[in-house]
């Protein structure tokens, strides 16, 4: 997937509000496109464009239920209540799917089988 990912961003292939999703033995892993590059604050409008396409495909692919990260609002720079709100909002637009925002993450909660 990374190597995938990594071919995509250096042709401009996966750019702003992009999702590249990834198929993955029993799920999903959807990369939202936030940034221009990763020396770039994330920009707020295509974190709402890019949780709206997941959402739609979401739908398409049959997943019921994703988990995020406090998406953008890390490297992203951006102001973590704005991007709750954001996400509040898409979540509300999606009532059949369920999503799972981890808030903080700590290392010595990553044990497998947890979710911090």
């Amino acid at each position: 997937m990374y190597q995938e990912y990594k071919r995509l961003c250096k042709n401009n292939k996966f750019t702003l509000a992009d999702v590249y999703a990834y198929k993955h033995e029993n799920g999903w892993v959807f990369n939202l496109g936030t940034q221009q590059s990763w020396k770039t604050k994330a920009d707020i409008i295509a974190v709402e464009a890019a949780l709206r396409k997941m959402g739609s495909l979401m739908i398409e692919s049959n997943v019921e239920k994703v988990v995020l990260p406090a998406i953008g609002a890390g490297l992203g720079g951006l102001d973590w209540p704005e991007v709750k709100s954001v996400m509040k909002k898409i979540a509300d637009e999606y009532t059949n799917l369920t999503f799972i925002v981890i808030e903080s993450y700590s290392p010595s909660l990553s044990h497998e089988g947890q979710i911090g």
